[in-house]
């Protein structure tokens, strides 16, 4: 029997904001899966990044990061010379268990980030903007967060939108998404191990 597809909407008050692990700052997650056991299967967040510091170590978890505001940010990864992230780059993969120091680029950021448990998924940003389109498969949780403007999804069954600043959680089901004009929208994939 065919995996029964799950369609889930969010939007700004049904994230929660909490500080992180080590304290260092504030995160805003959109979303989070666990397994039976407790144990993490993926995180979707927007951390807040105010000043220079380290990273809380997450054992057991890889990292993909995308500053989406502000100037960028530099991160030394397990003493690696620093990788600079500008806005809306490329985002970068990176293991949570080890050390990685950041440093600001000319002032506070804010970076979509996504967590997925070792062994449990291998997870990917996809950013679009001003009309751009996209198919994403059935394979794979996809979220689908818009930082600003609409995200049109559209489904076998369906064609729903997703306002600015919300978010649209599609399980065992392929969408295209279309960013609106002025639009920036991010879809997290999570394709399961």
């Amino acid at each position: 029997m065919a995996p029964q597809a799950v369609i889930t909407a969010l939007e700004p008050a049904d994230y929660r904001v909490m500080p992180w692990q080590n304290g260092g700052g504030l995160t805003t997650e959109i979303a989070s899966a666990k397994a039976p056991d407790g144990s993490l299967l993926w995180r979707a967040s927007l951390a807040d990044i105010d000043r220079d510091g380290p990273f809380s170590m997450l054992p057991g978890i890889d990292r993909v990061q995308m500053v989406v505001e502000g100037p960028g940010i530099r991160l030394s990864i397990a003493g690696s010379a620093p990788i600079a992230l500008p806005p809306l780059a490329e985002p970068l993969a990176y293991p949570g268990d080890v050390p990685v120091d950041c440093s600001l680029i000319g002032g506070p950021v804010r970076a979509f980030n996504l967590m997925v448990g070792r062994g449990r998924g291998v997870g990917s940003l996809t950013l679009m903007k001003n009309g751009e389109s996209r198919h994403f498969g059935g394979e794979a949780v996809h979220l689908v967060h818009s930082l600003d403007g609409d995200a049109h999804c559209r489904l076998p069954s369906a064609s729903l939108t997703v306002p600015a600043e919300g978010t649209m959680i599609l399980e065992c089901v392929g969408v295209t998404v279309t960013a609106a004009e002025q639009a920036r929208v991010i879809v997290a994939s999570i394709l399961r191990q």
